[in-house]
């Protein structure tokens, strides 16, 4: 038979439950298991932040493929283009 009891704000705990807490073996395992999940968190940013890397080196790529079509396309020599942006946009 099990022995719970009552504690202030009205949660039941058992002996061994109450024991683990006052012994601070219950703290320590809380913080262990918080500290794993900020890893396990902290691979998956490490992770997230490497895929938006790549994808924006794919992106500026593409970019780039699109406007030296363009410039070619329309017989602009990149020279020329760059000049035009400087007129406008300023060095």
């Amino acid at each position: 038979m099990q022995i719970y009891i009552e504690m202030p704000n009205g949660q039941r705990m058992d002996k061994h439950h109450l024991l683990q807490i006052y012994s601070g073996s219950y703290y320590e395992q809380k913080i262990e298991n918080i500290t794993a999940k900020i890893e396990k968190k902290a691979e998956e940013i490490k992770a997230l932040k490497a895929q938006l890397a790549d994808l924006e080196a794919k992106k500026t790529q593409t970019d780039f493929k699109a406007l030296n079509e363009y410039l070619v396309n329309k017989g602009i020599a990149p020279e020329e283009a760059l000049g035009k942006l400087k007129e406008t946009y300023g060095e």
